[in-house]
């Protein structure tokens, strides 16, 4: 299993910087509107679109190709379905659980969870084989969900 952690780049800031097994690997960002944040893996910048202002339909592309695309569902149990690469995958979260499961046919390929109890760091565990790309995208979509919810519950 190839270990990622996932850390603020300042007390104040929502950047985000990426390591896997102790080596640095991305760099995420967030925005507010149409372009709702940026991945950086090596010199490749990757944008998250949204569709319109009030949709939750997400778009990764790459220099304006779409790579995949998805939605965070659910209200109590949350998913988020996506095809990257071409193979499917599922993003879950329980409502009672800091733990989110990566899967691939319906078998758990990796976890994300915070580091400890009101750590603002996560920690994640996917399997060896899985892209860079792949990872770091679900690191995202974790990181964008946690915002989103944060934001919400602020009024």
């Amino acid at each position: 299993m190839n270990v990622f952690e996932m850390v603020y780049e300042s007390w104040w800031s929502s950047d985000l910087s990426v390591t896997c097994n102790g080596t640095a690997l991305a760099r995420l960002r967030f925005g507010n509107w149409k372009t709702v944040g940026n991945i950086s893996i090596d010199k490749d910048d990757y944008e998250v679109l949204r569709e319109d202002i009030f949709s939750n339909r997400l778009y990764l592309e790459l220099d304006g190709v779409q790579l995949c695309q998805t939605r965070i569902e659910g209200f109590w149990n949350q998913t988020a379905s996506f095809n990257l690469e071409g193979v499917d995958y599922r993003l879950k979260w329980s409502a009672l659980s800091s733990t989110a499961v990566l899967e691939k046919d319906g078998k758990e390929i990796g976890t994300v969870e915070p580091e400890e109890l009101f750590s603002r760091g996560t920690r994640a565990a996917f399997l060896e084989d899985l892209s860079p790309l792949l990872s770091v995208f679900t690191l995202w979509l974790v990181a964008y969900k946690r915002r989103r919810d944060s934001s919400a519950a602020a009024g």
